[in-house]
């Protein structure tokens, strides 16, 4: 495979295969893994940056083989950049939906965009195996908190409405609620999304020294008993597995 791969470590809990098509994000979010991976110096990974050279060329190469192999891994968009971080970019995406949906490879999208990424919803929506995940850190209330921590991305409300968009159209959800911040606001975020959100993916905050005044421990108890009350799917990384009741 060119650009498409298999994720390692954490990412591998998300999902078993990734894609990514552009080299930087505009969203700028201070607790961005991507820069040090890539060697890059923050403002300039925080930039808005070029696709990768014939990506989409490579994806159709990579979809093909797949294809042909039966592989049903699911493809994730993307991991180290946001597939709806502009118009331009979600709109590429949407490009990169159909070209795996004509290989019949199944699909998911992890954005920060909003309703950006609802531009891809009718190819999601009609082609294919897709579900839509977006990552929300904190809650609507809290967005003053949000833009500190995620300057260039998509207002918290604009997340809760594409959500309700891909719902409305039938589109599986899920969301990524990594890091864990602010741990009685991420509890208020699971109240707050349940009615749009299909399945939660929950993650610790593992790359900065305050989350180690965390109490992981409480926090997993109170998550679990309220998702356990709203009949929810949901699955704890396992970075917080060992703090679980």
């Amino acid at each position: 495979m060119q650009i498409v791969y298999e994720p390692k470590g954490a990412a591998l809990e998300y999902s078993e295969l990734a894609c990514n098509l552009y080299k930087t994000c505009v969203h700028g979010c201070k607790y961005c893994f991507a820069p040090a991976i890539l060697r890059l110096e923050r403002r300039d990974f925080h930039q808005p940056g070029p696709m990768k050279v014939d990506a989409l060329k490579k994806l159709e190469r990579d979809c093909m083989k797949l294809g042909a192999a039966h592989d049903k891994r699911r493809i994730l968009f993307s991991f180290v950049t946001d597939p709806a971080q502009s118009m331009e970019v979600a709109y590429v995406h949407n490009r990169a939906l159909h070209i795996a949906a004509a290989f019949g490879m199944a699909t998911t999208i992890l954005t920060k965009g909003g309703l950006m990424a609802t531009v891809m919803f009718e190819q999601m929506a009609n082609w294919g195996d897709v579900t839509f995940g977006q990552t929300v850190s904190f809650s609507a209330e809290n967005d003053a908190t949000r833009r500190l921590w995620e300057p260039r991305a998509a207002p918290i409300i604009e997340r809760y409405r594409a959500f309700q968009a891909a719902k409305s159209m039938g589109i599986p959800t899920w969301l990524s609620l990594e890091p864990v911040i602010d741990p009685e606001d991420a509890i208020h975020v699971i109240r707050q999304f349940a009615p749009v959100v299909d399945k939660w993916k929950i993650g610790k905050w593992g790359h900065d020294a305050r989350a180690k005044d965390i109490d992981w421990r409480k926090f997993c108890a109170k998550a679990t008993i309220l998702l356990d009350e709203l009949k929810a799917d949901y699955v704890f990384k396992k970075d917080l597995q060992e703090y679980l009741p």
